[in-house]
């Protein structure tokens, strides 16, 4: 009987292959370094407009633009990752994934979107004891009734939308990977995830989220020094604010703080798409295997 890979296993694996492609993933990891001059420009348009409404709406469009790029980077990363994890554990050199990129990201996109639909129905549960509680709050004598039905409600969509929500978390990371993966669309790649993870959910729960735990205490280490390292840098520049507007000074060290921080996304990035993309393929093998016994005993 095949059994899901360990966490121990998803770690080593992970990480082997991550250092015998190292130069292979920063060439893809690295494309967030495409992100950083529009944040850049952001910091330097925002005090300039600040003060007037048609600048400040300029750069708050700005800035969501470049949230829409990174996205769009970042969905790019993640196919390009999963595409050449999947070519070298079966010791091929990946194809070309520049030409893929655009249907990549259209993709996942579309995904995406399903995805936060999805996301959004089970928020929007709690929406009946909020109007209850709004309607009793508008009349002056609502009695008992109306506001107990609404905390009842209230508590009950909660409770419900963060077990969905929760069930979700761990559910969703193997619809992008099915996607990639597998000859699915959108709709059939996350009813695959849900079929994969059905049954199995505190034990694909333990896969998804304990190794990248791990990696997280070093990222937060690692982003902690960097924020360090910018005091210190600031501290520095202080004498030089008599030559050097102070906001300039302050837009420098922000550029550098947000390169630094990019490099460690880039850096640690595939860590977590591989780990994934192990715990999915286990999910496959597990499920393929369990689906041919039945058939066998049948």
């Amino acid at each position: 009987m095949i059994q899901l890979i360990s966490i121990g296993q998803i770690v080593d694996k992970t990480f082997h292959l991550y250092e015998k492609h190292f130069g292979d993933y920063m060439r893809i990891a690295l494309w967030m370094l495409l992100g950083v001059p529009l944040i850049i420009v952001s910091m330097v348009l925002f005090p300039l407009f600040a003060d007037s409404f048609a600048g400040t709406l300029a750069v708050v469009i700005l800035m969501f633009l470049n949230a829409l790029f990174a996205l769009c980077i970042g969905y790019g990363i993640f196919g390009g990752v999963v595409l050449s994890t999947s070519a070298f554990e079966v010791g091929k050199k990946p194809a070309s994934i520049r030409a893929q990129i655009p249907n990549i990201v259209a993709k996942l996109f579309l995904q995406g979107l399903a995805l936060g639909i999805l996301v959004l129905g089970a928020c929007l549960l709690v929406l009946p004891g909020v109007g209850m509680l709004f309607i009793s709050a508008l009349q002056e004598h609502s009695g008992v009734v109306l506001p107990s039905l609404g905390m009842f409600f209230l508590f009950f969509g909660g409770v419900t939308s963060a077990i969905l929500i929760a069930y979700c978390i761990v559910v969703f990371p193997m619809a992008p990977l099915s996607l990639m993966l597998e000859k699915g669309g959108v709709v059939a790649s996350i009813r695959r995830a849900f079929a994969l993870v059905k049954g199995r959910w505190w034990a694909t729960m333990l896969r998804v989220l304990v190794p990248k735990l791990t990696l997280l205490v070093i990222i937060l280490f690692v982003q902690l020094l960097i924020s360090l390292l910018m005091f210190v840098l600031s501290a520095a520049l202080v004498p030089a604010t008599e030559f050097i507007d102070q906001s300039a000074l302050e837009i420098f060290v922000g550029a550098i703080s947000q390169i630094l921080s990019t490099l460690v996304a880039a850096v640690t990035a595939p860590v977590f798409i591989i780990a994934d993309y192990y715990v999915f393929q286990s999910l496959v093998a597990t499920r393929t295997s369990a689906s041919g016994r039945t058939a066998e005993s049948s």
